[in-house]
């Protein structure tokens, strides 16, 4: 038996009744606005619409809930007296309520543009002393909850019209058990005598059951819940494993706007912010979009005769790439910025720090002349270096960027994901489901640590030549993965100016077979000490230095354990973020996260600096192409080495 401390019980009753009223007000709200004759639209409303109306329409909406609502006020006179509300008082209030229950013709004019006088919010306050009421609680816990849960009834119905509220209502419903289960399982197992093998298993467990539904509420929500599904999913540090399968998901599933929207917002931007306009400049803009993300969308347009004079293109070569700025989207992230800070108070108190950094820099996204900047500053370096040859960057065409509009080159070619996936169905007959299961048993084997049975049986059943073909389609991608190595080594190394977002999705397989870098949202800069202290970090791996000397450097750079004298668990962190996988499978792990996962529960990390997580992220990325093309173990330091020689020969003085 688990004794828990009265006072926390009494907190946490409070808490669960509160959470179990909102639920009752949300189910309420939610059954309201689905009248009969009412059907759901692509933003999640009503729209009502009165010929499909049905006669009863009216008391089932209003009448019948509100005749037991009132029958149990008139019941619960305890309920009254509790909260000093006389009888006669709580009927006439409910009377005022339903008097001022709006009609459905009231809400059609509202969908018509007129004013809605939206009594719901307005009145709701008269209401939840009785609604929200729990009769059979002792008086002072029923006195708590009633207060919590009302003021978020009031609150609530006054606000629920604003779309950043109802999202994130939405957000709270869904995530709201998920976190209440964690905590409670937190909770509970701290105050019984569980060993950290039967509480793995029950976090696992957990994992199990809500990765797929934080999956849903991500694609439910989009906007920053998709950005941050992105970043998570190549997180093994942070996540459990069954939430990166489910998040690599994302990028795919980001819905696109239709090109009509489009070339309004391209309109209305160019006149608005270039003082240009849009017949001027394009001929047309392509109705399939080439990438949509969580911010905005693109699609190849045909500049205008005289445009592409100015921009010294010929004839041949008018197709530029234009991004283009969802409309509303800064706001709507600013909000869900607001939502995800009251989860780190709630449930992540340790990741307020990184929220707020990562709100910097997602919001520093929403100027495309930023963008435009960064991506010249890096065409620039690239072409200085021994990569020119073999990578491109998009020039932009600055005379027609904007805050909401970004113009570049437009290379011609496709995704490295989308090319192997073609590659790979082509092998298989065209058959792209085929190709599809196999990229997803390589992922599998990849993060989940399975065994490459069901591949092996697959290739087993090919013929010679269709093998062969296999594994030249796999060392020509293993080619585009050294090179996205080694040209990211010198952007961090040498330049000190990297793209802290170069997941696979921003590689590009040009048509003259070099490789293209798109997409430059998320520029991260170095400056000497931090371009130093790394090099010095990636050479003591590289050159296997012993664990002291790596150690030695994690340390000088900012890194610091619970117990900071422990120089082999430092360097196994060195080597989780700089450099390769293999040492997990050497002791015993199945995948690094459960290696990264056994560290931190022995001795955690508890400084990270920040710019070590975005170039982590960045060995983890290409490593984990390298292992799904079979590249064998890929180790980031011996690709980094001779760049970080070059950055410790410039800038080391002693």
């Amino acid at each position: 038996m688990v004794s828990v401390p009265t006072g926390k019980l009494h907190h946490v009753l409070v808490f669960l009744i509160a959470w179990l009223n909102f639920q009752r007000f949300c189910n309420a709200e939610q059954a309201s606005r689905r009248p009969v004759g009412g059907q759901r639209q692509n933003d999640g409303a009503f729209r009502m619409d009165p010929s499909t109306m049905e006669p009863p329409f009216e008391q089932t909406w209003n009448e019948k809930a509100l005749q037991r609502i009132s029958q149990q006020f008139i019941r619960k006179r305890r309920i009254a007296r509790t909260n000093h509300v006389s009888e006669r008082d709580m009927v006439q209030r409910v009377n005022t309520f339903k008097q001022g229950t709006p009609s459905p013709e009231n809400l059609v004019q509202k969908e018509q543009g007129g004013a809605r006088q939206d009594s719901l919010g307005r009145d709701f306050k008269y209401l939840w002393q009785g609604v929200f009421a729990v009769p059979f609680l002792p008086k002072k816990l029923q006195d708590r909850s009633l207060v919590l849960g009302g003021a978020i009834a009031v609150v609530a119905g006054k606000t629920l019209s604003s779309r950043a509220v109802r999202r994130a209502f939405y957000f709270w419903r869904r995530a709201g058990p998920m976190i209440a289960h964690y905590k409670f399982t937190q909770f509970w197992l701290t105050h019984t005598g569980k060993n950290r093998e039967e509480r793995d298993e029950i976090y696992e467990r957990l994992h199990d059951q809500y990765a797929e539904p934080s999956l849903q509420i991500i694609l439910h929500l989009k906007g920053l819940y998709c950005k941050i599904g992105q970043v998570l999913s190549t997180r093994p540090d942070f996540i459990p494993t069954q939430f990166i399968v489910q998040f690599a998901t994302v990028q795919d599933s980001i819905p696109k706007w239709p090109v009509e929207e489009i070339e309004k917002l391209v309109r209305r931007t160019l006149r608005e912010q270039a003082h240009l306009e849009y017949d001027d400049v394009f001929e047309s803009i392509d109705e399939i979009a080439l990438g949509s993300a969580s911010i905005g969308q693109v699609h190849r347009a045909i500049l205008s005769d005289a445009w592409a004079k100015r921009l010294d293109l010929n004839n041949e070569h008018k197709s530029v790439a234009i991004k283009v700025m969802h409309p509303g989207a800064k706001k709507l992230f600013a909000n869900d910025f607001q939502v995800f800070r009251w989860l780190c108070r709630v449930a992540l108190p340790g990741w307020s720090g990184l929220l707020n950094e990562f709100e910097r820099r997602v919001m520093a996204e929403f100027d495309y002349r930023r963008e435009a900047h960064d991506m010249e500053k890096i065409r620039e370096n690239v072409a200085k270096s021994i990569y020119n040859p073999y990578v491109r960057v998009p020039q932009p065409e600055h005379d027609l960027c904007t805050q909401h509009l970004l113009v570049m080159e437009m290379l011609d070619g496709e995704k490295l994901v989308d090319a192997l996936e073609n590659g790979i169905a082509d092998i298989f007959g065209g058959n792209r489901e085929k190709a599809a299961l196999f990229i997803k048993q390589q992922q599998d084997l990849m993060l989940l640590g399975k065994t490459a049975s069901d591949t092996l049986l697959m290739l087993q059943k090919f013929s010679i030549r269709a093998i062969l073909r296999m594994t030249k389609l796999q060392r020509r991608y293993q080619r585009f993965v050294r090179l996205l190595l080694g040209v990211h080594g010198h952007q961090i190394f040498v330049n000190g100016f990297f793209n802290g977002d170069p997941h696979p999705g921003n590689c590009l397989e040009i048509k003259d077979g070099r490789l293209g870098l798109i997409d430059f949202g998320q520029v991260r800069s170095l400056n000497d000490d931090e371009r130093l202290g790394l090099a010095r970090i990636i050479c003591a791996i590289a050159q296997d230095k012993s664990a002291a000397e790596v150690a030695q450097c994690m340390r000088e750079f900012g890194f610091q354990t619970k117990d900071n004298t422990d120089d082999v668990i430092m360097k196994g962190y060195a080597t989780i973020f700089f450099d390769s996988d293999f040492q997990a499978k050497k002791l015993g792990f199945a995948t690094p996260q459960l290696w990264f996962a056994d560290m931190m529960s022995r001795n955690p990390l508890i400084n990270i600096p920040e710019d070590s997580i975005f170039i982590a992220r960045t060995s983890f990325l290409f490593r984990g192409m390298g292992k799904g093309l079979r590249m064998g173990p890929i180790r980031t330091s011996l690709f980094w080495e001779p760049h970080a020689m070059k950055a410790i020969k410039e800038l080391d003085t002693t």
